[in-house]
């Protein structure tokens, strides 16, 4: 403020010591403003009768800079020492001014005179240098220059008197600098809509309406919209420049609650903003039809509300976690103070200079930059919310097993180091499964979660829980292994039956108040975390084992000890019939249908391997794979499936495809590559119908060297797909070095999707991302109409599940779908 006060004073004693201007040889540039003198036009006079009439002031400076309808003129008293006549030229950087006009009077006698004003201008011929009034300087000779304003949007400053030598040079460097303006503008503009777009969808139309109208208005304030547009257009542009900012707050605005997702985050503001958006649109089109000064009047409170809303929701989403948000806010001051300085430039309340005249530009420039930077932040933050959604177990709201196996090692290591007593307890809620069969699981996980927070709130005030972090930055105390098996992390600095004694005490106490779980009891099994030899795999184990023999021994609770591992002898026995069946071919394969959602038509199968044990029947593959690949036996079971998968496509060439899963022990066995060699060769299979299904959770864990192997693969034909994806994390890095042919949607996003609103995003997602690669899209788990109509709808391509075909026997397949 000080310093505002101190320029527009400097300002005042400037024109009050207005005086001749003496030009002599050694005069190049010079701001004429401290000479001017200023008169109200009372009535319309010429330049001649104005002159004579006098009466010119030097306190009418400031005023004159003002929005105003008033007309004024302006004194410029020129005297020559000049040895013999030269050119200069009288310039000014504001180019969208309604009525301008330059007169130079010699002796009472107009000697030249040109109009520049957006309603009465004639474009000299040539390229367009600015507003610039040539002057013919006599040898010792005085000149009167008059210049009559009127215009009610800005005022006339700076004003400047330049060498002929001065104006071609600022003119070739203008052109540079406007070049580089414009190109720069250009480039970041398309830079960022074509990331926008691809980001945001349709949405993303709203950024680049915003810049276009954002560089129109700069094309005319600043004039270098004359060098790349057609001149009438510019000069329309030139008269409606606060139409165009109304139209700027309505696309900024509204962009802004785009990028900031403000209904989700902020969603009070979100009904300003709405608001705002319905109100702008017809002001701007009523301002249309008047005046700029109009327009000027009731601009001023619709940019402080701008920037109070942008600001505001941009702090608010910044609060609720959604870290590109502080990019976004950035920007956004930059240009709203950029707009601010030239609003209040236009207003005469500071003084005008090159910088005030161009601070909405470079506000502006900033805001790209920095929306190039909150882009890249919000692409970093959406990757990061959906590899932590696909770590949060959708029942319990919990984070996952899978969360555990990949992301808890570190911080279990890490708290191992600073902690003697530190255990994993695993807790299962024993006669829940019989209260869901009574309530459904719908309203019973309601009540839990109630629950749950109860007991939660109790079991924090002892801090003796640890927490867990996801890498978008949420913070958990406890997992769900599954859908009632749950985990935490103490500190029993008191001995862990301290511990387990306030843990059951508080749920007793949580529980008595519920009449639902009072018949609910807990069983804990607990492991001791700082021996460092375990990993997080067999932490869980043993705190398992530990629960088991709880339940075994009818005990509330029990702590893992090695004697527990005897209770192995069962998947021994289990191991030992998995030899067997793998020697005397026990293994078959059923196919469930893979379905065109276009067309409907049958375009392949994927091959499903079963166990039929001759004493205890078909053994489903959960039940065997996991101790297949513990034992290493899983690739015997792989080579077996995929012979019969060879030799059924083989007597099947009508089939497109087929679909095989391979484990993530089979990659880097080096058998694996000869032993497809030999099958394509005996059975004559075109390999591009051989679909190799990989687990994403899987796939991502391989080496550099597994990922040569399967790029091999690829190579000599066979497809790759990525399976069960959104149940793991694939990195964007990782899908674009293997460049799968297909991405394959877990069955849990499509259950239930028209219901789901996080199942629709993320089905969105996955199919947008699928299509960046170039992949098709297949969702497993249709089961009904809604289903199948809604993943159409998001632009998968091929569908699995009970709607069309449960898994079948390879003779039932052919009977209903190949034989016609």
């Amino acid at each position: 403020m000080i310093i505002r006060l101190a320029i527009v004073f400097l300002i005042y004693i400037g024109a009050a010591t207005a005086k001749e201007l003496v030009v002599d040889e050694t005069l190049t540039k010079l701001d004429v403003v401290p000479y001017l003198t200023v008169k109200l036009e009372a009535d319309p006079l010429g330049p001649i009768d104005i002159l004579k009439e006098g009466n010119f002031e030097k306190h009418l400076l400031q005023e004159s800079q003002r929005p105003t309808k008033n007309t004024y003129w302006y004194r410029l008293d020129i005297k020559s020492t000049l040895s013999e006549s030269k050119n200069y030229y009288l310039k000014t950087d504001v180019h969208i001014l309604q009525y301008l006009d330059f007169y130079q009077i010699n002796r009472n006698r107009i000697v030249s005179s040109e109009s520049w004003g957006l309603k009465n201008r004639t474009l000299p011929d040539g390229q367009y240098r600015g507003v610039v009034f040539p002057i013919r300087l006599g040898e010792k000779d005085n000149t009167t220059i008059l210049i009559r304003k009127q215009h009610d949007g800005t005022g006339l400053m700076p004003l400047r008197l330049l060498s002929e030598e001065m104006h071609i040079e600022e003119g070739i460097i203008n052109n540079f600098f406007w070049g580089g303006i414009i190109s720069l503008l250009i480039c970041l503009a398309a830079y960022n809509t074509i990331i926008y777009i691809s980001n945001l969808g349709l949405r993303g139309w709203l950024y680049p309406a915003f810049q276009l109208t954002a560089f129109l208005h700069f094309s005319a304030s600043h004039g270098f919209g004359y060098l790349i547009l057609p001149t009438s257009f510019v000069a329309w542009l030139g008269q409606h420049t606060m139409f165009l900012n109304f139209w700027l707050a309505w696309f900024g605005v509204n962009f802004g609650r785009t990028f900031l997702e403000s209904k989700k985050r902020t969603p009070s503001l979100d009904k300003f903003s709405r608001l705002f958006l319905i109100l702008t649109p017809p002001l701007a089109l009523i301002g249309y039809f008047k005046s700029e000064l109009v327009l000027h009047t009731y601009f001023g409170p619709v940019l402080t509300a701008v920037f109070i809303l942008v600001i505001s929701m941009s702090l608010g989403s910044y609060k609720s976690g959604y870290k590109p948000a502080r990019f976004f806010l950035g920007s956004w001051i930059f240009i709203l103070v950029g707009g601010s300085v030239v609003y209040l430039t236009y207003s005469a309340v500071i003084p005008v200079n090159v910088f005030t005249l161009h601070s909405f530009l470079i506000g502006s420039l900033c805001e790209l930059i920095l929306l190039s930077v909150a882009i890249a932040d919000r692409m970093r933050d959406s990757e990061s919310k959906i590899l932590t959604q696909t770590l949060i177990d959708q029942n319990t709201e919990l984070l996952n097993k899978n969360y555990y196996y990949s992301y808890a090692q570190r911080q279990l290591d890490r708290w191992a180091k600073r902690h003697a007593n530190l255990y994993l307890l695993v807790i299962t809620m024993e006669g829940y499964f019989d209260l869901v069969r009574v309530l459904g699981s719908t309203e019973l996980r309601r009540r839990r979660k109630k629950l749950a927070l109860r007991c939660f709130r109790r079991l924090k005030s002892f801090g003796q829980l640890k927490t867990f972090s996801t890498p978008h930055g949420e913070r958990f105390k406890m997992i769900s292994f599954d859908d009632n098996l749950i985990g935490m992390v103490v500190d029993s600095a008191d001995g862990i039956q301290t511990t387990m004694a306030q843990l059951l005490e508080i749920w007793d106490e949580g529980a008595s108040k519920d009449n639902y779980f009072r018949t609910v009891r807990l069983r804990v099994g607990t492991t001791l975390l700082t021996n460092h030899e375990h990993n997080a795999s067999e932490s869980f184990r043993q705190a398992y084992s530990a629960l088991i023999n709880a339940k075994s021994k009818d005990r509330v609770w029990d702590e893992y000890h090695p004697r527990f591992d005897k209770n192995l002898s069962k998947q021994l026995e289990l191991l030992s019939d998995l030899t067997d069946a793998i020697d005397t071919d026990q293994f078959f394969i059923q196919i469930q249908p893979k379905v065109d959602l276009t067309t409907q038509e049958i375009v392949g199968g994927e091959a499903l391997v079963r166990w039929r044990h001759p004493v205890k029947g078909i053994i489903p593959p959960c039940d065997f794979i996991p101790l297949a690949e513990k034992s290493g036996l899983i690739f015997k079971i792989s080579c077996q499936v995929l012979r019969l998968a060879f030799n059924w496509i083989s007597l099947n060439p009508q089939l497109k495809s087929i679909s095989i899963n391979l484990s993530m022990f089979d990659l880097p066995e080096p058998r694996l590559e000869v032993y497809l060699d030999e099958l394509q060769f005996t059975y004559e299979v075109n390999p591009s119908k051989i679909i190799l299904e990989l687990t994403e959770s899987q796939s991502l864990e391989q080496s550099n060297e597994v990922l040569t192997i399967l790029k091999r693969i690829k190579n000599k034909g066979y497809q790759i797909s990525i399976d069960d994806f959104g149940t793991g994390y694939s990195s964007l890095s990782y899908l674009n070095k293997l460049e799968p042919n297909e991405i394959k949607i877990d069955r849990v996003f499509a259950k239930d999707i028209h219901k789901s609103e996080f199942n629709q995003v993320l089905v969105k997602n996955v199919v947008s991302i699928a299509k960046a690669f170039k992949s098709r899209v297949v969702i497993e788990g249709v089961e009904c109409l809604e289903e199948f109509e809604l993943v159409k709808k998001y632009g998968c391509d091929i569908g699995q599940g009970f709607y069309w075909s449960k898994p079948i026997g390879q003779s039932d397949f052919e009977n209903r779908y190949l034989n016609f």
